[in-house]
């Protein structure tokens, strides 16, 4: 069993979104991949994941190939929002408006995956149109 305590074994983490509209994902279609030495390559643009990054938090579900679904937060709604992550109920990856992630994912199959906000920060840039 892969146990993910958090992401710092992602080699890389570039998340690269259009500034196009905030509908469903606005994850790049080309750049969409993300690799980790405990999950494989995750997939940002998944069918079934629909990630979509907003100035101050990240929503949807990432497909990664070793360990399924991981759930980026609880907040499904769009518009403002800070998860807590004070409990099971509100819990996800918030966005410090510089592109800098942090805070837990859940995946079923590994359990929480910590975002840390530190040496290497995961980051997400925005492309330009």
């Amino acid at each position: 069993m892969i146990h993910l305590k958090n992401f710092s074994s992602i080699i890389m983490l570039s998340i690269l979104i259009s500034l196009e509209a905030f509908a469903a994902s606005n994850i790049d279609t080309t750049d969409k991949y993300a690799w980790s030495e405990s999950s494989g390559w995750n997939n940002f643009n998944d069918t079934n994941g629909d990630v979509t990054v907003y100035n101050d938090h990240l929503e949807g579900y990432v497909w990664a190939e070793n360990v399924g679904l991981i759930r980026l937060g609880t907040h499904t709604s769009g518009g403002r929002h800070t998860y807590a992550n004070s409990s099971g109920t509100d819990y996800g990856i918030n966005n410090d408006d510089s592109g800098k992630l942090s805070g837990y994912a859940w995946a079923e199959n590994v359990g929480w995956i910590h975002f840390k906000n530190t040496s290497p920060a995961y980051k997400v840039r925005q492309l330009s149109p």
